[in-house]
């Protein structure tokens, strides 16, 4: 935050860390790369969402549920492409993910 409030030469800054996560349900619990971002994560890399969105700004506020981002790959891998995976219950680490229309799927 503040690389981002001393900023004078880019648009805009991000930041992200990695993390692992245990997704349950949908078939075999299986362990996934994930990453912790800024809400504008996608907006400074010019990606937009392929199916449902990315993240808002209210999406980072304190004590808003969680929202999620899935990669490609995992909605076509464990979802079979299923466009209706917009805003269903995901549950990652036990802690149920309930934030309707927080799942977005981007190709990469």
């Amino acid at each position: 935050m503040d690389w981002k409030e001393q900023n004078s030469v880019f648009s805009d800054l991000a930041a992200f860390g990695d993390s692992r996560s245990v997704i349950v349900g949908e078939g075999e619990p299986e362990e996934l790369p994930m990453q912790f971002a800024t809400t504008n994560l996608f907006s400074v890399l010019g990606t937009p969402a392929r199916l449902g969105r990315t993240w808002v700004a209210e999406d980072g506020e304190p004590k808003q549920p969680r929202a999620v981002v899935i990669s490609y790959n995992l909605w076509q891998r464990r979802f079979g492409g299923d466009p209706n995976v917009i805003g269903r219950k995901l549950n990652l680490d036990h802690r149920k993910i309930t934030k309707p229309f927080a799942f977005a799927c981007l190709k990469m």
